[in-house]
């Protein structure tokens, strides 16, 4: 058993939500010497399990907001290459949805109950890979973001919220690639994040 299916049953045992004996027989493959990727793929789990529960992130007063903003859009700018020859623009590729049916990415145990609550989406390039956590809230959506390079990156990146080709808002991930935008709006958007090196466009729908 490989692929999404162990990794949603990763996802049902780190939350609590795996039978008994599932539980039972998961963690004895987690044992096993060989099983180095579901080893990784656990320990990441845990981890962005861990950060989801425990992050909250307050609305900056709105003068510090527009000065924070005015900076990144600065420093965005600034980031911008004069030479595009080593430039990449990359569109990532979604590679898991927990929201995915049997026609997509079959998720052994789907909760009805999360369709209400969250979302995680996982995309990917072969420069970085973005996960994305949705949370529903009224008439918008919290993202919390982290993009995972697979590569050294010689810059950092800034991360930009756009919909219909308006600015919405603008981010710049921390230390561990995490990022936050607190009031998505519904509809299609776009995740762009840009760096000296490279611009990584991530479209999905809230």
């Amino acid at each position: 058993m490989r692929g999404e299916q162990d990794f949603q049953q990763l996802l049902d045992l780190v939350e609590g939500q795996l039978a008994p004996d599932v539980a039972t027989q998961l963690r004895a493959r987690l044992a096993a010497e060989d099983e180095t990727v579901l080893q990784a793929d656990f320990a990441w789990l845990q981890q962005f399990v861990a950060l989801r529960q425990s992050v909250t992130l307050p609305a900056p007063p709105a003068a510090v907001r527009e000065q924070l903003m005015a900076a990144f859009r600065q420093r965005a700018q600034a980031k911008k290459p004069a030479s595009r020859s080593l430039w990449q623009r990359l569109e990532s590729v979604l590679s898991f949805d927990s929201w995915a049916g049997s026609g997509g990415l079959a998720l052994a145990g789907m909760r009805s109950a999360d369709l209400n609550r969250s979302r995680q989406l996982v995309y990917s390039t072969n420069l970085a890979d973005i996960s994305l956590d949705l949370l529903a809230r009224n008439e918008t959506h919290v993202l919390n973001g982290q993009v995972l390079p697979l590569v050294e990156m010689a810059d950092d990146f800034v991360a930009q919220l756009v919909q219909n080709d308006t600015e919405i808002d603008i981010a710049t991930p921390d230390e561990l690639g995490e990022f936050s935008f607190s009031a998505v709006p519904s509809g299609s958007c776009q995740l762009i994040l840009s760096s000296g090196q490279v611009e990584i466009i991530t479209s999905f729908t809230v």
